[in-house]
C-alpha cells in the first residue's frame, strides 16, 4: 500500500518529463516518447501466461519490447544496462545513485519500476527522472 502511495506521488511530481516537457536533447526526446510513452503493445506472449503477470511486470515486458525495437534503429549506442526496482528500499536505490554518476553513464532514465544507463561518450551528461507508461 506504501509502495502504491509513493509510486503515485510520484507519478504526480513527473509528469512533465514523463511527457516530454523539457527533455531537451533529440535522443532522449524520442526515448521518452517511443519507448517510455509509448502505447505500442507488444503480442508475442501467450495470453495464457500474461494473464499470470502483475500490473507492473506488465509494463516492464512491454517496455522491454519497446526498448529493443528502439535500439535496434538507434546507431551509435555503446551499451545500455537496465536495472529493475531502483525504488525498492533504501540500498537500490542508493546502489542507483552510485551508478549514475559514474564517467561511463552519460544518459540515465530514472522510470520508478527500473532504471535505464546508456554508455555513449557522444552525449552530455544527463539525469531524467521519467515514469514508466
Amino acid at each position: 500500500m506504501i509502495y502504491d502511495m509513493h509510486r503515485f506521488f510520484h507519478s504526480v511530481v513527473r509528469w512533465p518529463r514523463s511527457h516530454g516537457f523539457g527533455v531537451q536533447s533529440p535522443f532522449a526526446y524520442r526515448f521518452v516518447t517511443e519507448v517510455v510513452r509509448s502505447h505500442k503493445q507488444l503480442t508475442l506472449i501467450p495470453q495464457s501466461f500474461y494473464d499470470e503477470f502483475s500490473t507492473t511486470n506488465k509494463k516492464l515486458l512491454h517496455f522491454y519490447g519497446r526498448l529493443y525495437d528502439f535500439l535496434q534503429h538507434e546507431d551509435g549506442i555503446n551499451a545500455v544496462y537496465v536495472i529493475e526496482g531502483i525504488h525498492a528500499d533504501a540500498a537500490t536505490y542508493l546502489l542507483w545513485q552510485s551508478l549514475i554518476t559514474l564517467d561511463k553513464v552519460v544518459v540515465s532514465f530514472d522510470l520508478y519500476d527500473c532504471g535505464v544507463l546508456f554508455l555513449d561518450g557522444k552525449m552530455p551528461k544527463f539525469n531524467y527522472k521519467v515514469m514508466l507508461r
